[in-house]
């Protein structure tokens, strides 16, 4: 499984669209689908700004749960 598959996997978790996530991190309707290897530092800082549950780590490698269970949300 690769990061695009596991950003399909969350998002249906979530039971939401991709295009919702897409517009959530400000990227276009066809970014998910074109993700090769990884994503930009600043998309997963928005990323983990717009969706604090989902794990980076699991994001980025697969290792881990998906959700994460710390709650280390900055105000």
């Amino acid at each position: 499984m690769n990061v695009k598959d596991r950003v399909k996997e969350y998002v249906s978790f979530k039971n939401m669209k991709v295009s919702y996530f897409e517009k959530e991190i400000g990227v276009s309707n066809s970014y998910v689908n074109n993700i090769v290897n990884s994503v930009s530092p600043q998309k997963i800082k928005i990323i983990r700004e717009k969706f604090p549950d989902l794990s980076i780590e699991w994001l980025l490698t697969g290792e881990g749960e998906m959700i994460s269970t710390e709650r280390n949300f900055r105000a």
